[in-house]
């Protein structure tokens, strides 16, 4: 019996220290589910969760609501912050005061852990904000959108609202959304044009006449720029994922497969889903050091003396009448 007990509880320390170091807890059930079919549900969630950490790296996408429910404790760490990092942010801004209006409602689409949403939020009369990932909703929610923990709690932004959404999926909002700008800040990233049309589609469907749209996007010219300063390494990045093409602008960004784009590209794009040809087009510039590789990189002192990388930063306008419209 003693032996028994030994045994229980010998095995009872395995499982706590695995379950504390190495592997992933399982997700939280009702304790009095005991049944087979609980079980099974279990055994299930847990291998689900798993699969979020290895699954190889080429294979993760950048519409998986998994990978980004999983980056929501480390997204400050390992996801560029494009409104506080960028060198010149003042260009995000002179935009955003562009077209601020205290009586106009504002779309963030794809806003993530909410590093735009105090900026909108003191800009427009309403905010809302979607993303594809609930967790990341909720840090949003809990960091930025209120202040205070437990009873202390308080709500910061009074004029912001959060839900979960796809927006390759039509946004499913009773009465439909409609807004007098909207903002979509690298979340056009899935090599995919049918995908980013439907994208660009939503975001049409959602604005009002003459709304505008900022929007940003990686840029490919900026890849090869990168690729020119550090091509050894380059090319060794662009082997990381199956499916990679310069020529499509398909490359690897932290293991994922991503949608870079010419400007002319995007142009065609936008034009294409009937917005406005851009007003606004400018390079939103990040440092050498949030370029893989380039912080151990021998030649660190001649990347300062070169033009830093970007993303293509755009601001356009769906038309007043749109050709439908028009035709009436």
């Amino acid at each position: 019996m003693n032996k028994d007990r030994q045994r229980k509880n010998k095995r009872t320390r395995q499982l706590k220290h695995v379950r504390g170091k190495h592997a992933l807890q399982r997700p939280p059930f009702p304790c009095g589910d005991s049944s087979r079919a609980g079980k099974k549900m279990r055994i299930a969630a847990y291998d689900n969760a798993r699969s979020i950490n290895t699954t190889a790296p080429g294979d993760r996408t950048v519409q998986d609501r998994r990978y980004w429910d999983s980056m929501a404790k480390r997204y400050d760490k390992e996801i560029y912050d494009s409104f506080n990092e960028s060198v010149n942010r003042k260009e995000i801004l002179g935009i955003l005061d562009k077209v601020a209006n205290r009586e106009y409602t504002c779309a963030d689409y794809g806003c993530g852990i909410g590093k735009y949403l105090p900026a909108l939020s003191t800009r427009f009369k309403w905010v809302y904000g979607f993303d594809l990932s609930q967790a990341l909703l909720d840090k949003a929610w809990e960091k930025v959108v209120c202040t205070g923990s437990g009873r202390s709690r308080q709500r910061k932004l009074k004029n912001v609202t959060l839900t979960a959404a796809d927006l390759s999926e039509s946004i499913a909002i009773q009465p439909p959304l409609q807004v007098d700008f909207a903002c979509c800040q690298n979340v056009l990233l899935e090599p995919d044009e049918n995908t980013i049309r439907k994208m660009l589609k939503n975001v049409w469907s959602t604005l009002k006449p003459g709304a505008k749209f900022m929007l940003l996007v990686p840029s490919l010219e900026s890849a090869l720029h990168v690729g020119q300063m550090n091509g050894d390494r380059f090319r060794r990045h662009m082997t990381a994922c199956a499916g990679s093409d310069v020529l499509l602008g398909r490359l690897p960004r932290e293991g994922v497969l991503t949608q870079y784009y010419l400007q002319t590209h995007i142009t065609r794009l936008l034009l294409e889903a009937r917005f406005s040809a851009p007003e606004i087009v400018t390079r939103l510039e990040y440092k050498w050091s949030h370029e893989i590789g380039t912080q151990t990189s021998p030649d660190a002192e001649a990347l300062q003396r070169v033009s830093l990388p970007w993303d293509w930063l755009i601001l356009c306008t769906k038309p007043a009448a749109s050709p439908e419209e028009a035709d009436i």
